[in-house]
């Protein structure tokens, strides 16, 4: 429960949306090792921590500063069925971009909420593209956190946040996700989360 790359993308986003809203703290599970709502495996498991507390540390670490407005010009939808306590979702978006700044430094996740060859959304790769607030950078650094969406940390550290350092010379104003941003050629992989910090910002 809980220990996939699809439910550590979830719990991010969540954490995400209610910042967005103004929620100042947020309870994440247990902090402690277990097999049940905890932060991290068993000692003889491995000890790693589980992806939900592994993007959560991707806030906490790298997000900082204030919560900015983002507007979204277009985004696939679903349309999602009451299920248990949860309402019926009429065009709910299947990306998600959140951005936080401080001084001259904007850190920008983009989620995605899509699970391979459910809902009919094929293999679950989207082609990304967000307009910037400024058109250089210093350094741009790229953390993800991606591949299958099943993944999981029970027994080993299967799904792992790599570091990429990303030429700020591909970014003019505008994030396209590609090979040259340190995406597939597709896009946004499904379920991952991306994370990306750009400092230095400006505009010519």
């Amino acid at each position: 429960v809980m220990k996939s790359l699809a439910s550590g993308t979830a719990t991010l986003d969540s954490f995400l949306v209610r910042s967005y809203k103004g929620f100042e703290a947020q309870n994440f599970f247990t902090f402690g090792r277990g097999d049940f709502w905890k932060s991290h495996a068993r000692m003889y498991d491995g000890g790693q921590a589980y992806p939900a507390w592994k993007a959560i540390s991707l806030f906490n670490n790298e997000g900082l500063g204030d919560m900015l407005r983002t507007e979204t010009l277009a985004v696939p939808t679903a349309e999602l069925k009451a299920f248990k306590q949860r309402q019926a979702v009429k065009d709910g978006p299947l990306v998600a971009v959140y951005a936080t700044k401080m001084a001259d430094r904007l850190n920008l996740f983009v989620l995605s909420r899509k699970v391979p060859d459910y809902l009919g959304l094929g293999d679950g790769f989207t082609q990304v593209a967000i307009d910037l607030p400024f058109n250089r950078a210093r350094t741009v650094t790229l953390y993800r956190m991606t591949g299958d969406p099943t993944a999981h940390n029970v027994g080993s550290d299967n799904v792992k946040v790599e570091k990429v350092a990303i030429s700020p010379a591909s970014i003019k104003g505008r994030l396209t996700l590609d090979r040259g941003s340190g995406a597939p050629e597709r896009g946004l992989p499904p379920a991952s989360t991306f994370l990306y910090v750009f400092e230095g910002i400006g505009s010519d």
